[in-house]
């Protein structure tokens, strides 16, 4: 059988967006928080019942997440 499961997770980062006329305030540097919904489909593993282990998928994400939690979108 075909399952999926969804995993989030939330990191803060900054950005501007440098294309926008010079006094709007989204030209200045400025933070967000995100929410990636991660999402993996698959055949159920016949032994444990589950697609995958949602340990196993948050440090599959977890580099990634260094890479933008609390950083600038613009630098990455």
């Amino acid at each position: 059988m075909i399952c999926r499961i969804t995993k989030s997770f939330r990191f803060d980062a900054a950005h501007r967006l440098p294309e926008v006329p010079a006094d709007h305030k989204c030209g200045r540097l400025h933070g967000h928080t995100y929410v990636v919904k991660l999402g993996l489909e698959g055949e159920l593993d016949p032994l444990m019942g589950w697609v995958q282990d949602y340990g196993e998928v948050s440090a599959a994400f977890a580099p990634l997440y260094e890479q933008l939690d609390h950083h600038n979108l613009n630098e990455i």
